[in-house]
């Protein structure tokens, strides 16, 4: 996937007359090769392309990455292959095949201005600096004369309000009509880019389908987060079941002990055995306790309690 460089900066003053006839003449063979190859190789890439977007697939970006190219490679080699396409004149094919693969990656994008790819093919641009100065004016220019066109409607709109309360006055700005007429041929040149744009969208639109399939994604995961929640919730409810029937056992086995306490012969010791009067005044003060909170816990309970059988 290594590209040859380029000698479109070479300075050939370096070398004499002969030596720099035979460089050129190789390098044009060079882009020859290169420019073949760039087309054949986009033409394979934009129609796996299609042919990934047709069928709802949203892997092309994977697929390229597999055959070793990475993302710009990948759609310069695309846009080589669309901008040659694009042209109409035989003759404007084979001076951009010859062109340096830096000019030809500079005019082949979607973001290119016509205007500054005519100037390559009528010879006024040779170089990749050159292109991008005259793509740097070009964008100045466009951009001046959209904020022109609207500081002059704003005049207008101005001195519109002004005629009405004075008298009806048609005044127009000597430069508006100058200003309205290069705005319309920027924006006349922009419509050359409309089918460019659409290639972007479908990208726009294979990027959105991977995001919805990461969203589903998503929801399966919230999902399995829901199915654990429950199965502790369960878990929660089977361990405070056997806590429950523990502490039942361990009752009516206390009650068995001491079911017959009335019968017990221990009131007479109490009264003359201070220490073991304090004792069992410990022991029926815990007692109590344990039954407020056994009757607490029934108080908070009773209203969910939907259906219960004692067995």
């Amino acid at each position: 996937m290594n590209e040859l460089t380029t000698f479109g900066d070479f300075n050939f003053e370096i070398v004499d007359n002969e030596t720099k006839a035979f460089l050129e003449e190789r390098a044009n063979i060079i882009y020859g090769i290169q420019s073949k190859s760039a087309f054949d190789i986009g033409k394979q890439l934009a129609q796996a392309q299609e042919k990934l977007s047709i069928n709802g697939y949203g892997c092309f970006e994977e697929w390229y990455k597999s055959l070793g190219f990475k993302k710009t490679k990948a759609y310069e080699y695309i846009n080589h292959y669309l901008f040659v396409c694009s042209q109409n004149e035989q003759s404007n094919i084979e001076q951009f095949e010859s062109l340096p693969k830096s000019l030809q990656s500079a005019m082949s994008k979607p973001s290119a201005i016509a205007e500054v790819n005519q100037a390559v093919f009528d010879g006024d641009i040779t170089t990749h600096k050159q292109y991008k100065e005259m793509e740097y004016a070009w964008k100045r220019k466009y951009h001046s004369a959209v904020r022109k066109v609207a500081e002059l409607e704003e005049r207008l709109d101005d001195q519109g309000k002004t005629k009405e309360i004075v008298k009806e006055v048609e005044v127009t700005p000597p430069d508006y009509q100058q200003a309205i007429s290069l705005s319309k041929e920027l924006m006349e040149s922009n419509k050359a880019h409309v089918e460019r744009n659409a290639f972007l969208e479908r990208q726009l639109s294979e990027l959105s389908e991977q995001r919805e399939k990461a969203a589903k994604y998503d929801d399966i995961e919230r999902a399995i987060e829901r199915g654990q929640s429950h199965l502790n919730e369960q878990q929660k409810e089977i361990a405070g079941t056997k806590e429950a029937v523990t502490f039942l056992k361990k009752g009516n086995q206390f009650l068995a002990n001491f079911g017959g306490i009335s019968y017990l012969d221990i009131q007479s010791v109490l009264p003359k055995n201070a220490q073991l009067r304090i004792e069992v005044e410990t022991f029926a003060t815990q007692l109590k306790i344990l039954l407020d909170d056994v009757n607490a816990i029934l108080g908070q309970s009773k209203n969910e309690i939907l259906e219960g059988e004692i067995l």
